[in-house]
């Protein structure tokens, strides 16, 4: 080791770039800790005002966004981060950013929250957002399939890739790919599941199809990482590579079956409410002819 390797303190250089690099992340860790607070704050004060038909906002989804916001902080700035060298720990982490996080924030209508707090005219500025041309792209048929390939294929592209050891080794770039993975899931769940206004809704095959096709794709992508003979990036060890790909394939796998089950839960909880609002208006049908025939013809 040369002298010019020797940083002041008698620590080395790369000790240096470690420590550089841990203030960084904490910096990040500490904004990004900030916006989730920032935001289930917000949330629960809009959540609290009674809208201008005197209705409360419903418990269950405001305990869906405050969970989400949880996981997402628990992903990205809990203990397991010291550890996501770890492919497995990497893993995990993305499959809660993509997966399990997206579907919680959409349950709990934030859009519709914020249109139901907002002034008229600027509840207008934002229909006006949500209605733009530009906001084509990410609905139709077509968009449809754009984004079911994209968020299937989204783990190939940042574990296959070059990318995987950049966000390794520099924290803007695992930052940067942990906000894709939130963008991309928010924008596959919301058509699905979210109650929110959206530009379109797909049928109810079309929804199961979406969601399944995450069967194959994880699959595919655990199989290629168990059956790898090196490590993966040249990074760890087989090992934790092959244990990354138990837990990315398994967990895609569990986690595309729990997004099917939502989806079913959902479709009956729909049928359910139709069969309920259609016995309603029959009740008040027939409640409506008795007046009426009362008064048509009263009781002696």
């Amino acid at each position: 080791m040369s002298l010019r390797d020797i940083a002041p303190g008698g620590r080395t250089r790369d000790d240096v770039a470690v420590l550089v690099g841990a203030h960084a992340s904490l910096g990040l860790s500490a904004v990004g800790l900030v916006v989730e607070i920032a935001l289930g704050g917000a949330y629960i004060a809009a959540a609290m005002r009674p809208s201008p038909r005197g209705k409360r906002w419903p418990l269950a989804r405001t305990v869906s966004f405050l969970a989400g916001l949880v996981l997402l902080a628990e992903a990205t700035q809990g203990p397991l981060v010291a550890h996501d060298d770890l492919l497995w720990v990497h893993g995990a982490q993305h499959l809660v950013v993509m997966m399990v996080v997206p579907p919680l924030l959409v349950l709990g209508a934030p859009i519709t929250l914020l249109l139901r707090t907002l002034s008229p005219r600027a509840r207008r500025e934002v229909v006006a957002v949500l209605h733009d041309p530009a906001m084509k792209a990410v609905s139709g048929t077509t968009a449809g399939v754009a984004l079911t390939i994209e968020y299937q294929a989204t783990m190939f592209l940042v574990l296959l890739t070059p990318l995987y050891r950049l966000s390794l080794e520099h924290e803007s770039v695992h930052v940067a790919v942990h906000a894709y993975l939130l963008t991309c899931g928010l924008l596959f769940w919301m058509p699905l599941v979210g109650r929110d206004p959206a530009g379109w809704r797909p049928s109810a095959r079309a929804k199961v199809w979406m969601v399944a096709s995450g069967v194959p794709a994880y699959a595919v992508l655990g199989i290629l990482l168990v059956g790898r003979d090196t490590p993966l990036g040249g990074l760890g060890t087989l090992a934790d590579t092959h244990a990354g790909g138990w837990v990315l394939g398994v967990g895609g796998l569990v986690l595309t079956a729990a997004g099917l089950a939502l989806l079913a839960a959902q479709r009956a909880g729909t049928r359910s409410g139709s069969r309920d609002r259609w016995n309603a208006r029959r009740m008040f049908a027939i409640k409506s002819a008795i007046r009426t025939q009362q008064a048509i013809d009263p009781e002696p």
